[in-house]
């Protein structure tokens, strides 16, 4: 790996990058207490933001402009979104504080350690607990519940995974 030869690929300027993170810095900080202001100015930064979505404070957006949240979804406390490239949250999705998704890593086999970006999906109805992390490329199906810290990959539907991390065939009133 050599990182003398690193480049940093944006989907966007870094103009609008630039702009984006000092606005944040005030919309998502515990000085903006109102949803419908942070609301409005994703949408002015090109996210698709639904009825009556919920972002708490502190939380990170890398690029709105690739963030799609449907109605009646909300993003707990001091969450981190790396989404590089398009990260979709259904209806009714509740993110819980400190989630860490990530829809972008690096290849570490590659000798310039290029930049590997996978969409991320969370479908409807779903409850991802505290600190979890969302590895590149998952799709997460409907009314599926994540517990803390768990590290999920790949495609998830039709179960849910308890608190001890094993994953079980359960009807969502079952947990």
């Amino acid at each position: 790996m050599n990182l003398n030869n690193f480049k940093v690929n944006r989907h966007s300027s870094l103009l609008y990058h630039l702009i984006w993170r000092l606005t944040s810095i005030l919309l998502f900080s515990d000085i903006c207490f109102s949803y419908s202001v942070r609301r409005s100015v994703l949408r002015l930064f090109g996210a698709k933001i639904g009825k009556n979505v919920i972002i708490r404070s502190g939380t990170y957006i890398y690029d709105p402009s690739l963030l799609e949240i449907e109605d009646f979804s909300w993003i707990g406390d001091k969450c981190h979104i790396n989404n590089p490239v398009k990260l979709y949250i259904g209806k009714n999705v509740a993110i819980a504080h400190e989630v860490f998704i990530a829809c972008g890593s690096h290849d570490f086999n590659d000798p310039n350690f290029a930049t590997k970006h996978k969409v991320v999906k969370i479908h409807d109805n779903c409850w991802i607990a505290s600190r979890a992390f969302i590895s590149p490329g998952v799709d997460i199906s409907n009314s599926i519940v994540l517990p803390c810290v768990l590290v999920p990959n790949g495609k998830f539907e039709n179960v849910i995974i308890s608190n001890d991390n094993k994953i079980k065939v359960k009807e969502r009133n079952e947990f």
